[in-house]
């Protein structure tokens, strides 16, 4: 008999990093063969399918929900039967909560704190990524807030693994919920309900999408204190506060250690941070979206670093629909959120156009596909675009699989070499402005 394994997508997806443990094929199995797991060689939250044989002539269809397996817009946004790049929407604007600005903990403007406090008002829980309690070990999940207290186990930003397995049974347990998510888990949910459970579609009376560069795999912390000599268990982990990008923070049981993510004393300190919190520690299947600006929300809110504001801690606020634009009205009128037009332009400038359009990942499915292992298809337009890529771009994707399998094998000291011999000179531009800023600033200093 020919091994499962070899037609299984779902184990296609977990053994080429492309689970992102939105729980979508867990639902699916009518034969509860797929379970939540962790992953230590990937350093990821995924799924195990605890039984491959069962999944020999089943036609419960969990590779149909996988959104690492294909993301139809056209079918998920019937409204939208023409989806461009940009996802379709009807305003952009610029803005803040005056609240929750410069609360320490939210990422940018606090926007995304206020529709969560609006629907808690309002008597409707929202379903969010949070931590079992203000005490957590640094483990997310997908959790139903219900009062404001509970607000408090929200992080402002995270980037090692997360889970939202649990997310469709929340769903099921209320009567209504508010949703805030990242794309891939939103696409995740949506997929799982559009084809298995429409019933629940109804219950999700507003969907605020996050827009998301990418999710670490937990060798980013791993790496990190490895470089800076931390022998300590860390408990948990933050990335927000104390400055305006905010500050890594790790916890252990007896200490709490600050680095800077933005000004760095030494050559090393950059190459550590850089190595650590660099591309080749992305999950794969964050280096393969094509959906960073949530395109499924009907509200997508991210980090708004604009030139012309001159670093102000603001929110890019995309308004994909009706419902969207008429909370934001609501917002802005009961002075909740402080908002100002803005255009695509601004989205292109603080997300990128590489995120935007998803240039790199286009072309690494490619790749992908050219080496026959898995990647998600996402239907625009009705039709799957993917780049030629050039003999230059192959083997930045062949070395950045080494790396990948060097910092999986936590061989880091090895991996920080070699990622230091690709990236010398970018780091030592940084590194030049950045010392040159601060003499700059020393300078203005003495001048005052």
């Amino acid at each position: 008999m020919t091994s499962t394994l070899n037609h299984n997508k779902i184990q296609q997806v977990v053994d080429n990093d492309m689970c992102i443990a939105c729980g979508a094929c867990i639902e699916a199995c009518d034969k509860n063969k797929i379970i939540p797991a962790y992953n230590e060689y990937r350093g990821c939250n995924e799924v195990q399918i605890l039984d491959t044989t069962a999944c020999l002539n089943c036609d419960t269809g969990c590779e149909s929900v996988c959104p690492s397996i294909e993301v139809d817009f056209q079918k998920l946004i019937p409204e939208h039967s023409n989806l461009s790049r940009d996802g379709n929407y009807i305003s952009v604007h610029i803005g803040y909560s005056p609240k929750n600005q410069f609360n320490g903990v939210s990422s940018s403007g606090g926007t995304l704190r206020e529709i969560t406090h609006f629907f808690l008002d309002k008597g409707i829980p929202v379903l969010c990524l949070s931590a079992e309690s203000e005490l957590a070990d640094g483990k997310y999940n997908a959790r139903m807030i219900y009062t404001m207290d509970e607000m408090e186990r929200i992080p402002g930003s995270i980037y090692h693994s997360i889970s939202f397995s649990d997310a469709i049974v929340q769903i099921r347990k209320v009567e209504k919920c508010a949703l805030v998510a990242i794309p891939c888990h939103l696409e995740g949910i949506l997929n799982y309900i559009h084809l298995k459970e429409p019933s629940l579609l109804k219950k999700i009376v507003f969907k605020a999408g996050i827009i998301c560069g990418w999710m670490y795999s937990d060798h980013s912390y791993l790496a990190f204190s490895k470089f800076h000599g931390i022998d300590e268990k860390i408990t948990s982990i933050g990335y927000r506060g104390e400055d305006r990008i905010g500050k890594l923070k790790f916890y252990t049981n007896r200490n709490l250690l600050y680095f800077s993510r933005s000004v760095f004393n030494t050559l090393h300190e950059l190459i550590s941070y850089k190595a650590s919190y660099s591309t080749d520690v992305n999950r794969l299947r964050c280096r393969s979206c094509q959906d960073h600006l949530n395109f499924l929300s009907d509200v997508s809110v991210g980090d708004a670093w604009l030139k012309r504001k001159r670093g102000e801690k603001l929110s890019i606020i995309i308004a994909r629909n009706a419902v969207g634009v008429e909370l934001l009205e609501n917002l802005a009128k009961k002075n909740r959120l402080v908002i100002e037009d803005g255009t695509f332009e601004d989205v292109i400038e603080s997300q990128s156009s590489n995120l935007v359009f998803g240039t790199i990942a286009r072309k690494l499915n490619t790749y992908l596909s050219k080496n026959r292992k898995i990647y998600p298809k996402f239907i625009f337009e009705d039709k799957v675009l993917q780049d030629e890529i050039t003999v230059l771009d192959h083997l930045k994707f062949k070395i950045e699989f080494i790396k990948r399998d060097l910092v999986r094998a936590q061989k880091y000291r090895t991996y920080k070499f070699i990622y230091a011999l690709t990236k010398l000179k970018q780091l030592s531009i940084i590194y030049l402005k950045i010392k040159i800023k601060k003499v700059i600033n020393i300078m203005k200093g003495s001048d005052i």
